[in-house]
């Protein structure tokens, strides 16, 4: 199985996904233990699952298909889920998702000239848009993948390491256009991970070319950035 997915479905309890050679599986948290494993779907998978909350508290887990299309299943009522279904797009990394302010999916891939794209749900829970390119340029590293996270002031900001290496990113703006790229610099050697701090600012984490970590953080919330600054420590891996 690949490395699993956990999330918390709409009783409240833990559910945990994993892709396997002959489907996606699940277990759920019961009272005295976890469920028996359930196949969800019944087709290889060539990324690790990535799940999201909708608005109305299901979960909607993801997948990419060998032909590097993305699919997609909800959970439904009463604990069971519905079928997969296609989302197309074309996209060589695992995908990315969040949710946004008005309660809509928005989901980012790396398609395979390692350009961003991203499709959307048209209403909370509701159909989704046909895929759309976000420009931009990723890294040569084929496994180089987005990373999505909501900042503190309520705004979708995604951010990818560029064909030099550093970090770009881009800002959902309120009425739901996106600023232009911008580059926080750097020389990454792994992709970044992204986090909300206490105070509502981003702060980024990512391995540096001496294979120690570096950080960087916003000054403020959803403002200007500070210099790279290292953590120290040596990992071949990250």
């Amino acid at each position: 199985m690949s490395p699993p997915a956990v999330a918390r479905n709409s009783e409240g309890r833990l559910a945990v996904f994993a892709c396997a050679a002959d489907g996606v599986y699940h277990t759920v948290e019961t009272t005295t233990g976890w469920s028996e494993w359930t196949r969800l779907g019944t087709f290889a998978c060539t990324s690790y699952p990535v799940v999201a909350e909708n608005a109305n508290g299901r979960l909607e887990i993801f997948v990419r298909r060998s032909d590097f299309s993305i699919w997609h299943a909800s959970e439904n009522g009463d604990g069971s889920w519905s079928s997969f279904a296609t989302l197309g797009g074309i996209t060589t990394s695992d995908p990315a998702v969040a949710r946004d302010a008005a309660g809509q999916l928005v989901l980012f891939g790396r398609d395979v000239g390692s350009g961003l794209w991203r499709t959307w749900q048209e209403t909370p829970g509701g159909a989704w848009h046909p895929w759309e390119y976000m420009q931009g340029e990723f890294t040569s590293n084929p496994a180089s993948q987005p990373v999505v996270v909501r900042n503190g002031k309520d705004e979708l900001e995604v951010f990818v390491r560029g064909p030099d290496d550093a970090l770009y990113h881009r800002t959902q703006r309120s009425d739901t256009s996106w600023s232009d790229w911008t580059s926080l610099g750097g020389t990454l050697t792994s992709d970044p991970i992204v986090v909300l701090d206490i105070q509502g600012r981003l702060r980024v984490i990512a391995r540096g070319p001496d294979e120690g970590l570096f950080t960087i953080e916003q000054q403020e919330v959803g403002a200007c950035w500070s210099a790279w600054s290292p953590l120290g420590g040596s990992f071949a891996t990250f």
